[in-house]
């Protein structure tokens, strides 16, 4: 009896020495994303330069690491917008620790008029001695909403060799025309760029906004050198138009929460899903996607002033 306790004691010991070896795997703890991050928010004015604000984390100067930036371009409403139109969206991604550059898309619709006022307000002393000491141009989003929501690809084209050699994203929000750009810009973009449409309203037609399907769909069909699953076409059907202006945004800000954590911090797969996942790569998908066409449009697909035929693309 005391040779076999022997024996049971020493394999005993043997197999406890071998779990020492082979630790056992820590759960992964999912992150949530959508909720006001916890870092306070100041803001700083160009009053001469229409609306352009910088919100950023009131403690950027304290950061270990630097802040990613993102420049937001508003939508067109017959004149100046003001950042506080868009104000629950700023503070968000302020919150996150993030600089977000807000400019009006001006009157025109000549993107040239956002990309002065990016450099106006960046130029400015305050801007250049508080903020941009702490900015990490390598990490660099746009986000755009309407007329903007084009222009995020102009403006994409002109930053790309000064922003985003570490990680770049566009947010186009009900996204009009990308003005300045032809079919071969659209195709020649950053490969590392991730790339979030979202149309809002049923089937991706909201009752008050007017815009041909074809416009947006021709943007995301045109984007060839980025992979698939580095891009999504979403469609949020519990939202009109004016769904950004909202005090409760939670289809924006919970993806772009997650695109922003994709793109900035950490690739993890449960990340991507969130962030490129919620809508569609094929968003036509020959009449039966989850983008609906109509027969007429008050902003038509063959409106003057641009350089890519956007009802060719998509019959």
């Amino acid at each position: 009896m005391t040779n076999i306790l022997k024996f049971l004691f020493f394999g005993l010991a043997i197999f406890l020495s071998s779990c020492k070896d082979d630790p056992i795997d820590e759960p992964i703890i999912e992150k949530e994303f959508g909720k006001v991050g916890t870092y306070e928010v100041s803001t700083f004015t160009a009053e001469d330069y229409v609306f352009s604000t910088v919100y950023y984390p009131s403690d950027i100067s304290t950061f270990k690491e630097k802040s990613p930036v993102i420049f937001f371009v508003s939508g067109w409403i017959g004149g100046g917008v003001p950042s506080t139109k868009y104000e629950t969206l700023m503070k968000f991604v302020a919150s996150q620790g993030i600089t977000i550059v807000y400019v009006d898309e001006g009157a025109t619709t000549d993107f040239k008029f956002s990309i002065d006022a990016i450099n106006t307000i960046l130029d400015k002393d305050f801007v250049k001695t508080d903020i941009l000491p702490f900015v990490d141009k390598t990490k660099f989003g746009i986000i755009g909403h309407s007329a903007g929501g084009g222009l995020v690809f102009t403006l994409l084209d002109r930053f790309k060799e000064e922003y985003g050699e570490n990680g770049r994203f566009v947010m186009a929000l009900d996204p009009w025309f990308a003005f300045g750009m032809d079919d071969a810009a659209m195709k020649g973009l950053p490969s590392n760029t991730n790339v979030s449409i979202i149309k809002f309203g049923t089937g991706g037609n909201s009752d008050n906004d007017g815009t041909d399907a074809r416009i947006p769909l021709t943007e995301f069909y045109l984007l060839n050198s980025i992979e698939a699953k580095n891009k999504d076409y979403q469609v949020f059907e519990n939202a009109d138009h004016h769904y950004p202006y909202g005090e409760e945004i939670p289809g924006i800000v919970e993806p772009l929460h997650a695109l922003m954590e994709y793109t900035f911090v950490d690739q993890a797969e449960y990340i991507r899903k969130i962030a490129l996942e919620k809508g569609n790569d094929d968003p036509y998908a020959d009449g039966n996607g989850i983008q609906v066409v109509l027969d007429s449009y008050k902003y038509p697909c063959d409106a003057g002033n641009t350089l890519i035929d956007y009802c060719e693309i998509v019959p």
